[in-house]
């Protein structure tokens, strides 16, 4: 690390200026994502005629074909995903909501590509963080840091964290808004038409992205208030740290946090994809304990960690540690008893619960009649089935996604159908820890954790 004084200035790391590009306006910044969804787009419309020569040809050499058909549609999600990580902010939050969903969306060798953008998003130079650095701080850096490295430990959509160590030797991870990020924020927001055609270019088949462009939109901004992270840190540790001491949250240092800079107690772990080299019986009882505590933060606190990619989680012997607090959601009261309602309507196969409580969560409605409510119920008890089946065994290998899309091209789902808000997040983090489990292959007593929190959320009623 180098050491900090008053005018710290770094000489020999530099990067491409991807600050200029968070200082575009709207037209500027959606102008080089444009034209690299033009590339992206050409790529695809050549897979797809490649496609077609090949079935003219009678599938001759068909897995070179095939080969030859993702390696085009590889070529547009590199141009899509590079520019996500240079634009930063909303575009580059965008692509990591995408990686969250790890292969369930899209083919494995795309969804790595956008798993890239948790951890190694191209970063700014130091040069161009630095004041952002100072104008954060009440107090002058070298009162407060005696080294920081300016090269950053990771890069992600609003910010960077850098090593550093205070005056008292102690190591901590500095978190350093971008500058002029807000406004890039605000200004893509004005341009939502050129998000949703990022999304039409890269989704394997036809969703409605609006609630997801909606998330975003409501979530971003949100975690643009580093003061607000660093409460929802501090919340999580008071309510969560006594009862599940194998989850570890981070110790914010105030004297050195603010607005736009958030100082943590430096803390290290194995990435996600590191533990998969572990024992099946570790990757057990991590799934056990990861299981465990989404249980207790969706129905008996109704407190959620609303970012659930993997970049967001580090593991350190039997201990999960649990980053970025920006992203808060809280679950009302009313929600989660319509939510455990609705899953104990499935267990027990009580139709008349499951239309009261399905409406209560906007999901089904008055205008629905008998047969589209028992398919319904069909394509719920499969997404479901595993909470209700006695046993330990791992996760289900079907794809919950294709499940959706398929039952909703089915039953053409109605505009009318408007699912609350919450729904989206407890989704959201549902899919999250369905990725991780999956990706352990984590063997769990799912039915006995769910009806032991279910017992003691209605306990406190």
């Amino acid at each position: 690390m180098t050491p900090v004084s008053d005018t710290f200035r770094l000489t020999g790391y530099l990067q491409p200026d991807h600050g200029a590009l968070l200082k575009r306006g709207a037209a500027g910044r959606f102008l080089k994502l444009g034209s690299s969804i033009l590339k992206a787009g050409g790529h695809l419309v050549r897979s797809e005629f490649d496609k077609k020569k090949r079935d003219l040809l009678e599938k001759v050499e068909e897995g070179l074909s095939d080969a030859h058909v993702l390696g085009k549609k590889l070529e547009a999600a590199k141009e899509i995903v590079q520019v996500m990580g240079e634009l930063k902010g909303a575009v580059m939050k965008l692509g990591q909501i995408l990686s969250s969903s790890g292969d369930l969306i899209l083919p494995p060798e795309i969804s790595n590509l956008f798993r890239e953008l948790q951890k190694n998003a191209p970063p700014m130079v130091w040069t161009e963080i630095e004041p952002v650095l100072k104008l954060g701080l009440s107090q002058k850096i070298s009162s407060i840091f005696k080294e920081i490295d300016p090269v950053p430990i990771a890069s992600a959509s609003i910010g960077q964290v850098h090593r550093g160590r205070l005056l008292s030797g102690e190591e901590v991870a500095i978190k350093i808004q971008y500058p002029d990020v807000v406004a890039a924020i605000k200004s893509d927001f004005k341009n939502l038409h050129v998000l949703k055609s990022v999304l039409t270019k890269i989704l394997p088949f036809d969703v409605d992205v609006n609630p997801i462009l909606r998330n975003l939109k409501e979530s971003i901004l949100a975690e643009c208030d580093y003061l607000k992270e660093a409460a929802n840190a501090d919340l999580f540790q008071s309510t969560y740290a006594q009862k599940y001491q194998y989850m570890i949250f981070p110790q914010v240092i105030p004297t050195a946090s603010s607005s736009t800079v958030l100082t943590m107690k430096l803390l290290e772990g194995e990435s996600l994809e590191q533990t998969l080299g572990r024992s099946q019986a570790d990757r057990n009882e991590l799934g056990r304990k990861l299981y465990d505590f989404h249980l207790d933060c969706c129905y008996t606190t109704g407190l959620l960690h609303g970012d659930p990619q993997n970049g967001n989680y580090l593991f350190k012997g039997e201990q999960i540690i649990l980053l970025d607090f920006g992203n808060i959601q809280k679950l009302s009261l009313d929600f989660r008893k319509h939510y455990i309602g609705f899953l104990r309507a499935i267990e027990n196969v009580d139709m008349t619960a499951y239309r009261k409580y399905g409406k209560a969560l906007g999901i089904v409605n008055d205008k629905d009649d008998e047969e589209f409510l028992a398919k319904h119920f069909t394509l719920a008890s499969g997404l479901f089935s595993p909470f209700d089946r006695p046993g330990v065994f791992p996760p289900p290998l079907d794809n919950p996604l294709q499940l959706i899309h398929t039952f909703v091209k089915g039953l053409k789902i109605r505009g009318t159908h408007r699912p609350c808000g919450e729904l989206a997040a407890i989704d959201r983090t549902h899919l999250g820890l369905y990725t991780k489990l999956r990706a352990w292959n984590s063997h769990l007593d799912w039915k006995g954790s769910k009806d032991r929190v279910f017992r003691e959320f209605e306990s406190q009623l």
